[in-house]
């Protein structure tokens, strides 16, 4: 590759990193012992596993930086199937 391709420039800082929007779970108003229901949109069972695997794939960014861990269950609620998530530490 040819270096006369890039200008390099010095001394440009570094913007912000922008988040966008509300988080969609509330891991961080959560207190030990609560929890909080997700309905599956799919057909069970694999819907379920492949929730728990994003909600605690999302909890381990949660556990990473403020060391705070969450468990998770398939559960059925009022017909409704779905996975429950606890904070347990």
């Amino acid at each position: 590759m040819n270096d006369t391709q890039y200008h390099i420039q010095k001394e440009i800082p570094i913007p912000d990193r922008k988040r966008g929007g509300r988080p969609k779970y509330p891991w961080q108003s959560m207190d030990l012992g609560d929890s909080f229901f997700v309905p599956c949109r799919g057909k069970p069972p694999d819907t379920q596993r492949a929730l728990i695997r994003r909600l605690l794939s999302s909890a381990n960014v949660q556990r990473i930086h403020y060391g705070t861990r969450f468990t998770a269950r398939s559960v059925t609620e009022n017909d409704v199937v779905g996975v429950r998530v606890w904070r347990i530490e």
